[in-house]
Formats: structure tokens, sequence, C-alpha cells
């Protein structure tokens, strides 16, 4: 067995029961796979067939080809590793607590065998404590009590050998406390140390009144133990009643405990008198105004004493410069606190306020301007004496806001409050401003007047004055004497005026004249057919006028002659608007009339110049009727016109019937809809061209009849294909009694079929008829023998009887199986033809028609295609 040993010795081995209480422990298969799943202890698990999982994991790491250089061995112990193509790569060690390259707890258990020979390293390291080797077989039993988490893994080596490794730690949730330690050092720390015989009481601890000295009592003291050895050891002090370090200048004792040592030990503690423990900074406030040093004399520090009580002292400030204080903001001060020899920091905090203006007095508080007149002026004689924050006192200039122009401009006057602000005051300060109102300067120039004979005469109510606030040409009332007016008489009068409110005086000049055309009414608008003449057009021979005078009367008036674009609108079938303008004499004023011309309408629709409205046309079967495109429309202003017909849809089964026919199509144009065109189309019956499939092939088995094909497909030059009946031959029915071939002659038989022409001439003749066309059909007829098919058990388990190979059982009769033979011979050969559907030659009521018209119609079983 090869063995890795790292500095761990051996110091008593295990019993044989202490190694069998391990491997009951580690039975269990808790570490799942070999990949290093952890296990907590003392109960660590491990799988009984480690062999199985260590060879597995070794060579899936063999089998990974793409391992490089680069993930090669990474701070893993040596004994952690395999090698692999000259190089090394960590094993599968995974414990949580295992850090690449700070691994310093080293293996707890290694065990090395060579891979496949079945080795189980539980049993290689229980085995080392019955050869009493140096080995790790201890760790199960006995350190493992002193662990907690546990990582276990394997590894192949280069020369084919595997390694287990067990890694054990102890885990307290604050960090990993696993080490690496001697038997010796791991049996002590399991079995602990010999009793103390001794411990050397501590110095003693001096402390100031109402100081506790719970946090200065030592963790550890001295102790001698039996066998001589001295060590530090833990303590643990009785809790110190506040009562007893409160009193100054007085001792008293702490007691404490150690484990395993009965007696304990006690430790002196001397009080002595209280002492400075802090110093506060002062609470009161402190204020001054910008410019000015505050004086700090009276602020006094509370002191606290280690005993709990309190003194209020002097304190020494480090003043600082007084340009500290010229500005508004807080500035902290320093000082300091001596007491008792102990000296302690402490600051207050400096408002320094803005210096302002506390209280003005205005040197004047209202002045007086005409309107017109903007005050600043007067308001800036305005002074303020001002008295400061600090004291002071001062002349100061007012601010004030500007006054608009609507304010001091006002005509009638206004009184007008204005605030005025004052730098380093707060407040606003007001003063009153008085606006006179203001006084007509001047009486504007009037406009002359005119009035017709006799009519009303109106003079202006006001007349335009100018202001001393100037404002000119202002609206003022006035009133005018009229006495010097004669309105019966053409001329002109002089009329003088007062102004309202003043003893100023105006003129007007009135020219009294005969009445004119002032207005000529246009005549109400018109509406004409297209196509109306001249002549016919019926314009009015008078307006109505408007005199200056307001009074109206009816004038003759002179219309213009149409223009010839005008001629044009009038005979347009789009219609449209002409304007004619009018003449009335002593006046230059135009009249106008408007003209609406109306779209003319189509009145009729002809297929030619006769106003004919039916046609007729003949085409070919199975080619598509040419309609006449075109049809001539007469319109209500006499326009004729050419317009395309739009005939109704025509299918290609109205023109390819094989028998021929006629059939009617409607045609309108879009500016008449409801006049209908008619064209009755008629085409000629087809020809039959070929037989698509004259030959057939059926196979019978003896004894059986065929089933020959009842139809054939023929082929029209119209394109359709109809199924029609084919007429077989007699044949020897000795034939069907033996195997062998033969064939059946048959024909089909189109025709005669007549194309008869338009309706309104079936009642006199036939147009066109084509004698009958003959195909043959030719039938090969295989006969077999029939086939012997094999037994098949039904589903009851017995057997059914065999088929004779026509369908029929052995058992039944020769009528039977005659029947039977028939069927499979229709259903082999059902037709012949492939495509076409069943079609009556005519149609019943056709029949009846012809029949009254003394024409004979011959029938035939032809199926015309859908």
């Amino acid at each position: 067995m090869n063995k890795n040993v790292r500095g761990i010795k051996r110091s008593k081995a295990l019993t044989n029961q202490q190694i069998a209480d391990a491997n009951t422990d580690m039975t269990a298969d808790d570490v799942q796979d070999g990949t290093g799943t952890d296990a907590v202890l003392p109960a660590l698990k491990v799988n009984s067939d480690i062999t199985k999982w260590a060879q597995t994991r070794a060579d899936e790491l063999a089998a990974k080809d793409d391992i490089t250089h680069a993930n090669m061995y990474n701070g893993v112990p040596e004994w952690a590793t395999f090698t692999r193509n000259g190089y090394r790569f960590p094993s599968t060690f995974n414990s949580p607590n295992y850090v690449g390259g700070k691994q310093a707890f080293g293996p707890e258990a290694l065990a090395i065998w060579t891979t496949g020979s079945g080795a189980n390293p539980i049993d290689m390291w229980a085995s080392e404590l019955d050869t009493a080797e140096e080995g790790y077989g201890h760790y199960l039993t006995e350190i493992s009590q002193l662990a907690n988490v546990a990582g276990m893994g394997v590894a192949q080596t280069a020369g084919g050998n595997t390694i287990a490794v067990l890694e054990i730690a102890y885990d307290d949730g604050e960090g990993d406390h696993g080490t690496t330690q001697t038997v010796d050092e791991a049996l002590k720390a399991l079995q602990g140390d010999s009793a103390i015989a001794s411990v050397t009481a501590p110095d003693s601890i001096s402390i100031a009144a109402g100081t506790d000295p719970t946090d200065q009592l030592p963790a550890t003291v001295k102790a001698t133990t039996e066998d001589g050895e001295t060590k530090d050891v833990a303590v643990t002090w009785a809790k110190v009643s506040a009562d007893e370090y409160s009193k100054a200048n007085s001792t008293f004792t702490v007691h404490g405990t150690i484990a395993g040592y009965d007696e304990g030990v006690d430790i002196t503690i001397n009080v002595g008198a209280a002492a400075p423990v802090s110093a506060a900074n002062p609470t009161e406030s402190v204020r001054t105004i910008e410019g000015n040093v505050p004086d700090l004399s009276s602020l006094k520090s509370k002191v606290t004493w280690s005993n709990g009580t309190t003194t209020d002292k002097s304190i020494s400030w480090d003043m600082p410069e007084a340009s500290a204080f010229t500005a508004p903001g807080p500035v902290t001060v320093n000082g300091t606190v001596t007491v008792d020899g102990k000296t302690f920091n402490v600051s207050t905090s400096v408002a320094v306020d803005a210096r302002t203006i506390t209280n003005v007095t205005l040197s004047n508080d209202a002045v007086t301007v005409p309107s017109g007149t903007d005050p600043k002026s007067e308001l800036d004689k305005i002074t303020a004496a001002a008295t400061w924050n600090d004291g002071a006192t001062s002349t100061e200039t007012v601010t004030w806001n500007a006054v608009s122009k609507d304010d001091y401009a006002a005509r009638e006057g206004k009184t007008i409050t204005v605030q005025g602000t004052i730098k380093g005051y707060s407040k606003n300060v007001i003063a009153t401003v008085t606006v006179t109102p203001a006084t007509i300067t001047k009486v504007n120039a009037n406009q002359d007047v005119s009035v017709e004979v006799d009519g009303a005469l109106n003079l202006p109510t006001t007349v335009g004055v100018d202001y001393s606030n100037g404002e000119q040409n202002v609206a003022a009332q006035v009133t005018w004497d009229q006495s010097a007016v004669d309105t019966s008489k053409v001329g002109d009068y002089t009329v003088n005026g007062t102004v309202a409110g003043t003893s100023l005086t105006t003129t007007v000049t009135v020219h009294v004249v005969n009445a004119t055309i002032s207005k000529v009414e246009n005549p109400t608008a018109r509406t004409v057919a297209s196509g109306t003449a001249e002549d016919e057009l019926n314009l009015p021979s008078t307006v109505t006028a408007t005199w200056s005078n307001g009074s109206t009367s009816q004038v003759a008036v002179t219309w213009s002659a149409p223009t010839d674009a005008d001629k044009a609108t009038l005979s347009s079938r789009d219609g449209g608007t002409i304007t004619l303008t009018g003449s009335v004499s002593d006046t230059d004023i135009k009249p106008t009339v408007t003209i609406t011309v109306s779209k003319a309408v189509a009145t009729a629709v002809a297929l030619d110049d006769q106003g004919t409205t039916a046609t007729e046309v003949t085409t070919e079967n199975g080619t598509a009727p040419e309609l006449q495109k075109t049809a001539k429309v007469t319109w209500s202003n006499g326009d004729v016109t050419e317009e395309t017909i739009a005939w109704d849809t025509i299918t290609k089964d109205q023109y390819s019937n094989v028998n021929g026919g006629t059939f009617e199509v409607t045609g309108t144009v879009a500016s008449l809809p409801s006049a209908k065109l008619t064209a009755t189309v008629t085409y000629a019956a087809a020809h039959a061209t070929s037989l698509l499939n004259g030959t057939v092939a059926l196979t019978v088995n003896v004894g059986q009849t065929p089933q020959l094909p009842e139809t054939a497909t023929v082929q029209w030059d119209n394109g359709v294909q109809t199924e029609e009946t084919v007429t077989w031959a007699e044949y020897d029915k000795a034939l069907l009694e033996k195997p062998g071939v033969f064939t059946v002659e048959g024909t089909v038989t189109v025709g005669p079929a007549k194309l008869m022409m338009r309706f309104a001439r079936m009642m006199r003749a036939a147009a066109d008829t084509e004698e009958a066309k003959t195909f043959p059909v030719t039938a090969t007829i295989t006969v077999v023998e029939p086939a012997t098919e094999p037994e098949n058990p039904g589903n009851d388990g017995t057997d059914n009887p065999s088929n004779n190979g026509n369908g029929t059982s052995d058992n039944d009769d020769a009528n039977q199986s005659s029947e039977n033979g028939k069927k499979l011979a229709q259903k082999r050969a059902k037709k012949l033809a492939q495509t076409g559907s069943s079609l009556l030659g005519v149609t019943v009521a056709l029949v009846a028609l012809l029949a009254a018209g003394g024409v004979s119609l011959v029938m035939s079983r032809k199926k015309n295609a859908e």
C-alpha cells in the first residue's frame, strides 16, 4: 500500500472497537458521486464502493482532450492533483472551506492505490491502526469530533494510481477555523489539560469616581497547572455595582471565576476623586450685525464629571478677525475650557445679520401735476430720514415706481398712489400724485356738408378739439344755429356752432344740391337650357335705381350683346355661366345680369342614324361574338355623340352548345342607362372531330361475362367533349369458357345535329345540317383461370372458405359464382370515357315548338360538357 504522510505523528493506537465504530459511521452514501460533495461531521458518510466512483471520475478527467495548460495546477496542493500529458491538474477536491492557493489545513487523511485494484480508502486508513503505522485513521474517530465540515475528492496520477483525499475543518459561521495538528495536539484538545494548581492575582486598577472599571478588567490571568505548566487562563468577572465605583477616594474588590479552579481570583479597584470627562458647547444663541464683532464673554460651558455631576466653566475664545463678521451668515468661533489640568475644545455659531434700516420718514408724501405732465421730477425731490438696526441715522434716496402715461395724462384728472423703495429698507414707502384736469386749447376746422334739395340737413354732432395734455382732434359736442339755411334752394350757407361746456365757437359750410342716382339694383339671375338662342333670353328692360335723396324708381337699361364665348356657352352641352352688362342714362353705374346655362341631357340612344336599337350577330360555335362597340346618343341641345356600349357579360357556355343556338344580349350607355340596346347572337352546330379513347382492354376469369363500357368520349371542333353511346357487335360466348384473348368491335355514331337560326326563324326551316359520323371502338378481352386464394382464419380462430378467384366461396353454388364473376368484370371495366356529363340534346319546350312548325328533331344521347 502506498502512503503519503505529511507531518502527522501518531501518539497512541485505537482499539478495534473504535475502528469498528468509525467504519459503522461511514457505511452510508452521502458522498454522492465522488465529486467532493460535503458531509457534516461527526457522522461522516462515505460510499462503501468508493473504487467505483473514484475510477469513474478519474476516467472522466482523463477523457477531456481539450484540457489546456491554461487551467492546469492553480494553487492546489501537490497531493490533490493528477498529471496528464506532462501537466498537473486539480483533482475533484471541492470543500467549500478550501481556497485555492491559500489552503493551510492540509489533508486530514490520504490514500494512494493502484487504479482498478478494488481498494477502499476507508479500509486503508483503518488498516493503519491495526499495524500501528503512522497514519490518519484516528482522525475518523477522534479528531472528527472537533470538526463540523468535510470534503472528499479523488484524482488519477500519471503512473496509473488513484488518490483519495479527506479534508475536515471547523466552521462557526464566521470563517474557517480548521488547522493542521499533530496527533498529540489533537488528543490534547480532545481530552483537555491537567488541573490548575494556583492562580496569580492581577494588578490593582485605579479609576476616577463614577468610572465603570468593567472594560479595564483583564480577560485572562496567569495560572500554574499541577504538572508545573504556566499558562494564561480565561477569567469571568462578577458584575461591578455603580454604588461601589461612584464613591470618591474608596477601594473595593471584584471576584472572578476560572473554569476548573474553584477558588477563583480577586482584583482590587482604587477609586479616586471625580474627574472632568467632557465640556459641552454653549447652548445660548449669539447674533451680531455685519461689521460688528460679537461679545462672547457671557457664554459658559457645562462640564460633566466622572461621577455624573456638572458645573459651568468660563471659555477662552479664539476670536477671529473683524473681517469675518462683515457678511451675513453663520461664523463658527472656537474656544477651550481648562478644568483640573484637562483642556476641552468647544465652539459656538454666531449668526451675522445684515445691516438694515428699521424706520424711515419721508420729506414729502404728496405732489400735484397738470394732466399730461410726468410726475417723476417732482417725486425725485422727496428724500427719506432713515434709522438703522445698529442705531445709526442717515438721509436716503427713494426710488419710485414709474407712473404710466395713461394715468398722468388722464383728461379729467386723477389721484394716483405710487410706491417707492429705499436701499436697505425691507418695506415700501408710498406717495400720492394728484393730476389736474386738461383744458381745450383749440377747435379744429370742419368739413363742408352737402344736402339735396328738400332733403334732410344732417350736421355733425361733434367737432375736433385739442387739449392741454397733448390730445389732438378729440370729438367734443357742438350746438348749431341752422336758421340761415334754406334747403329748398340750391346754394351755399354758413352755419355757426358753440362747443359744449365752453365759450368756444366754430362754423360749417352747407351746400344745397340736386339729387343723383347712387345705386342700381342688378336683376335676378336667370337659368336657361343649353341651346337657348340669344333672342330667347328674355332680359329685363328696366332696373331699380336708388337716388341720393333716398327715393327709388325704375329706369331703362340697355344690355350688351353676348360675345362669341357667351354664345358658345349658351349652346354648350356642358352648360356654364355668362354675365351681360347694362347701361343706364345719367350714371356711370353698370348693372349686370347672370345667366346660368344648364347642362344638356341625353334624350335617345340608337345603333345607327335610323334609330335602330336591335341588331343580329352571327358567330362560329365556340367563338365569342363581335358586338358593336359604340352607339349614337342624341342630346337635348341637338348634339349627337358616339358613346361606348356596355354589353352584358357573355359566358362561353352561351355559344358552345354542340347543337348550335341563339341568345340575346342587352347593352347600355353611361349617359342614358335607361335606354336598352339588344343584340341577338346566332351560332352554328359544332362538328365532331375525333374519338379520344377508342380501345379498351379487359381481363376476366373463365366463365365470367365482361362488362363492356357503355360510352366513349367524342371531341368536337368547338373544344367541347361529350360522352356518347357505344354500340357493340355480338361475339361468341364460347370464347369465355377457356383461357385466351379475343376482340369485340363497336361503333360510336353522332349526328345528324341541326342548328336552328334565330328563334323567329325556327318556325320556318333548318339552316344547316351535318351528316352523321361513325367512329370505331375495339375491346380486347383476356380470359384467365381464376386464382386460388389462401385460407384466411376468421376472428373466432376458424378457417374461412378459400376464394376461388372470382370473389366466391368454394361452398357457394354455381349461380352465385357466376353472379360474382359478373360483378368483378363490371368493376374492372366500368367505362371507356373519362370526362363529360349527361345532357339532353334539346329542351322539351323547343321540341314542342319545332313539332308545331312541322320540323322533326332527331334526339341523341349526347352529353354536353358543363
